[in-house]
């Protein structure tokens, strides 16, 4: 930016001095008359000024602008499905999951019925009296059928925001969550950090580790 600025500024120089050294040529400086480059000069000082300060200005407004990521707001988007393996303390376990925005989101139930038997075990039900889903942590979980089904070739499909009230232990949690073929997905990390259980990427193996003996969520 500041390279464009120098050019910008010798092009006004230029344009500037042109009608002058025209007039140095037409009316030479005689002795004790007024110089007709003055006035020239000045004008391009001002000019020159004022062209500075306003690139100068359109180059800390681009900078301000292009230091802040644009966020996603809560829309719709392309859900892209997930590559990486995902191992729960160790053992790999095959999840129908999409990334969504560079997040990973995962069905309640499929991880329910994963955590089964483990310290983060939890049951999923339907509260009807408040239309909200209710995760009772420590709770066995109670197979509906349908849960871990994965497809032989995934799709990228489209994801819709979904409004679903999640209740924990009573307490109402905010996550966030898409709704992908008639099927709610939830961000993952909101989920280790809400059932307390750790998740963390391992880029040489190009895996997610969900780790039910820790609740730090390093991943996303």
């Amino acid at each position: 930016m500041q390279k464009i600025s120098r050019m910008v500024i010798l092009v006004f120089a230029l344009l500037m001095l042109f009608p002058a050294v025209a007039c140095a040529f037409e009316y030479p400086i005689l002795p004790g008359g007024t110089n007709p480059l003055s006035n020239y000069a000045e004008q391009l000082g001002s000019v020159l000024d004022k062209t500075a300060q306003t690139l100068d200005q359109a180059s800390a407004s681009a900078v301000k602008s292009a230091s802040v990521p644009a966020k996603p707001a809560n829309q719709s988007g392309l859900a892209a499905p997930n590559r990486s393996a995902v191992l729960i303390d160790g053992k790999e376990v095959a999840f129908d999951a999409y990334t969504i925005y560079g997040y990973n989101y995962f069905k309640l139930r499929d991880l329910a019925i994963a955590l089964n038997g483990s310290a983060k075990q939890f049951e999923v039900s339907w509260d009807g009296a408040i239309n909200a889903i209710s995760l009772m942590p420590g709770d066995a979980y109670t197979p509906r059928g349908g849960e871990l089904l994965t497809s032989i070739q995934p799709s990228s499909l489209l994801a819709f925001p979904a409004n679903s009230a999640i209740i924990i232990g009573g307490k109402e949690v905010a996550m966030k969550a898409y709704s992908i073929n008639s099927f709610t997905y939830f961000k993952l990390r909101d989920l280790g950090v809400a059932m307390e259980f750790g998740v963390s990427w391992d880029a040489v193996a190009n895996s997610i580790k969900i780790d039910t003996m820790s609740g730090d969520s390093t991943v996303n």
